[in-house]
This record gives C-alpha cells, sequence and structure tokens, in this order.
C-alpha cells in the first residue's frame, strides 16, 4: 500500500522518494473535525485520493497532533466525515448510520452521534458540485454490485492492534497513521533532545527558514544532530537553508520550454491544465513555447516577471501569490474571479501544487 502525507504536517514525516513521483498528498484540516466545528469542506476535496486508493487498493495517510493527543482531529473526525460522503455518493442506499466510522479511543458515542446528524447537510453541499465532480469521483470505479466503500483504520504509537489484509477485503482501507507519540505536557526529554509532540504543525514559528523538502535532502546529515550542541545545529541549518535558497536563486536561460517541462503540466478538463515553473523567472512574453499551445498562462508566485509584448494580445498574467502562504490562500480568493476570466493554464511554484478551489 503506498504511503502519503496529508499537508502540511505530514510532509515532516514521509522521505518525498516514496510519494512524489507518482501520489499526491492528501489536504485534510483538523479545524474541521474539532469538536463542536465539525464541518465538509468543498475547498479541500481530496478526490484525487480516490484514484490513488484505487488504482493501489488502499493508501497510508501520515499526519501528527499536538500535545495530549493520540489522533489528529483532521484523523478522526476530518477524513471520517469526508469518507461518509464519499460512500454516499457510491452507495446512496445505505443509510449513514453503516458509512460514518471513527476511532472509539479519541470519539466519543456521543460526539460521534452528534457528528452522524449533521451528514445529510453535509452530503447536501457536496451533491451541489456534482454535474462537476462526478467524473472523478466515479474514475475506475466497477459497476455499482462491484463497488468497494472506502474505510478508515487508525494506527498510533502505542495501539494495540494493527490492520491486517489479505487484499481480498469488500473495502478499500484508508490508513491513517499518527507519527506523533502522546505527551500530556507536550515535551518529553529524550537521550539527546526534547521530543516536543506535533513540532511539525507550524514548523515556521521554529524551523529558522527549514521546510519539509531541505530536511529529507539533508536528512542523513541531520541524523548526527544528537552528537552536537543546539549552537552548532541552528549554524548547520543556517547553511543548508542559505544553500537552498542559492539554488533557488540561480535563473533559468534560454526559452520557455526551458522553463516549464511538459512532463510537469497536469491536465485538469479539456480547457484547464496544471503546471509547476521554475522560481525567479524573467522573460518576455513573446518567449512562450508555442509548442504548448496555450492561450493563456496564469502565473501565481511573488518572484515571478516578465515583459509584455504590447504588439500582442496578452498571453501570460501574474499574481503575486506564494504556494504553500496561508496569507496568500486567503488572497487567492480574492483574485480568483479574476484567474476563472483567463484561466487555461495554472502554474505554481515548485514546492508544492495547490488546487484551483
Amino acid at each position: 500500500i503506498p504511503i502519503i502525507p496529508n499537508d502540511r504536517c505530514g510532509r515532516w514525516y514521509v522521505d518525498p522518494k516514496y510519494y512524489e513521483q507518482e501520489l499526491t498528498p492528501s489536504y485534510f484540516k483538523s479545524t474541521d473535525g474539532h469538536t463542536n466545528n465539525w464541518s465538509f469542506s468543498t475547498r479541500r476535496l481530496n478526490l484525487h485520493l480516490l484514484s490513488q486508493v484505487r488504482e493501489r487498493n488502499g493508501i497510508i495517510i501520515v499526519d501528527s497532533t499536538r500535545r495530549g493527543k493520540k489522533i489528529p482531529d483532521s484523523f478522526s473526525k476530518t477524513v471520517p466525515i469526508w469518507i461518509s460522503i464519499i460512500n454516499k455518493f457510491l452507495f446512496p442506499n445505505v443509510s449513514f448510520d453503516d458509512l460514518l466510522f471513527t476511532p472509539e479511543e479519541t470519539v466519543s458515542e456521543y460526539e460521534h452521534s452528534r457528528i452522524l446528524r449533521l451528514l445529510p447537510d453535509f452530503y447536501q453541499s457536496f451533491v451541489k458540485f456534482q454535474d462537476l465532480i462526478k467524473g472523478r469521483i466515479l474514475a475506475n470505479v466497477e459497476v455499482s454490485e462491484k463497488r468497494k466503500m472506502l474505510k478508515p483504520f487508525w494506527i498510533y504509537p502505542g495501539c494495540k492492534e494493527y490492520p491486517i489484509f489479505d487484499g481480498c477485503e469488500e473495502y478499500l482501507p484508508i490508513i491513517l497513521l499518527s507519527a506523533s507519540e502522546q505527551s500530556q505536557d507536550g515535551e518529553n526529554k529524550m537521550y539527546g533532545y526534547t521530543y516536543v509532540q506535533g513540532a511539525g504543525d507550524d514548523h515556521e514559528l521554529w524551523s529558522r527558514g527549514l521546510n519539509p523538502q531541505i530536511f529529507w535532502s539533508k536528512y542523513q546529515e541531520m541524523t548526527e544532530f544528537i552528537h552536537i550542541d543546539d549552537h552548532q545545529a541552528d549554524e548547520i541549518i543556517d547553511k543548508f537553508v542559505s544553500a537552498s535558497k542559492q539554488n533557488q536563486n540561480v535563473p533559468p536561460t534560454g526559452t520557455s520550454s526551458e522553463f516549464w517541462r511538459s512532463e510537469d503540466i497536469t491536465k485538469v478538463t479539456e480547457l484547464l491544465y496544471f503546471g509547476k515553473i521554475d522560481e525567479n523567472l524573467s522573460f518576455k512574453e513573446s518567449e512562450i513555447d508555442n509548442k504548448f499551445s496555450f492561450d493563456k498562462v496564469v502565473v501565481l508566485d511573488t518572484s515571478f516577471k516578465h515583459q509584455a509584448d504590447h504588439e500582442k494580445q496578452q498571453k501570460v498574467f501574474a499574481f503575486g501569490l506564494d504556494s504553500g502562504s496561508k496569507k496568500s490562500s486567503k488572497q487567492l480568493r480574492g483574485v480568483l474571479p479574476s484567474i476563472m476570466e483567463l484561466s487555461l493554464i495554472h502554474i505554481s511554484e515548485p514546492t508544492r501544487l495547490r488546487c484551483i478551489g
């Protein structure tokens, strides 16, 4: 079964070599599962997971949680709500009572029942988009008699039982793996370091610019940090971050065919494509390679610079947004109407691809 991280925190716990070539991480937020704040997000539908699960007969998703919890709310409630809604679409005659699965260790019967009462309304908000998403939900699905239901399973440090699969199950397993060891005080003194539960969450507060991409590229070197003091570790991390920024700032040369590669472009619909570019681009609009045959290019990146060819109809439109930024995520909603009028291709920076909507 393949393994992927749940954005953003999960990327700290899964080596990209296991997923970045063929798989796309999930994006389930714990806030959608917080007590008394349960919700089903139509902005984070995660429909790309369905084809990944079906093609490989299941999937493992990794995340972590902050102090005092065994399982993050993203796994104990957000994903179960999502699974119940998807299953209801596939099996409309099945009651929600048989579609909602939550972990008994962390979700009480009372909370389970309260979530259950909300599912019909969540489902109605979902089916409003069925004309747009039906094809993706039913992609690779067999005829109704052979359809398999999605079913969650939970693994966390200290759990007493582990699921066993033989490949003949009547369901498709979604294994939710929490990487963080429960710590009531949030910290545990370990040999050579202090363990902070769920520190991967909001890493910008402490990481000195270190991110999961740099971490995994320097993983072997960082395993030696146990033998050095904090000051030495900070100096080495600063060097890693500085070297990464220098590599990103090397400007590409040549035509736009060197700015993005055809294998980096994914077809979303007949009219919409999604891709990534190198950072810090600067080129004339006339350099757009005609072999891609795009009518318009929308670039979301603060470092992107281009010179418009005023003798021709404008083809490239840039918006100063950064992928992976919470601030830019909110700003994106404000510029979406303008983008939707233009978009036939969406290009994002290489560190992360964010779905439109």
